[in-house]
């Protein structure tokens, strides 16, 4: 799921979604340019509005701006968890050894 940051309100008759600033989407399609209008050459990305619970219709898609989507963090961005386990680990030995004094 990616986030909207921008709200965007579709062009009647065209293919655009219409989304709202927090809403949550799903990218289908990143990326390719709006077939609208020739001389829009912004890029747009085709989502779906998540399912809601008893939903009997399938989910809107559509087109909507790049720019109006947080797009998600690349994986040389995230921390590897394998990091964060050394730490984790020190501060439980630290406080059994505490624990273990103070029942001496």
């Amino acid at each position: 799921m990616t986030w909207v940051v921008a709200d965007h309100a579709a062009t009647p008759g065209s293919r655009e979604l219409s989304v709202t600033k927090g809403q949550q989407v799903e990218v289908l399609e990143n990326g390719s340019v709006h077939s609208g209008s020739s001389s829009n050459t912004n890029e747009w990305t085709l989502v779906r509005l998540p399912l809601i619970a008893g939903q009997t219709e399938p989910p809107a898609e559509g087109l909507v701006p790049t720019s109006a989507l947080k797009q998600p963090p690349t994986t040389s961005c995230k921390t590897s968890p394998s990091r964060k386990t050394p730490s984790q680990t020190n501060v439980t030995i630290a406080q059994q050894s505490v624990t273990q004094d103070d029942d001496i």
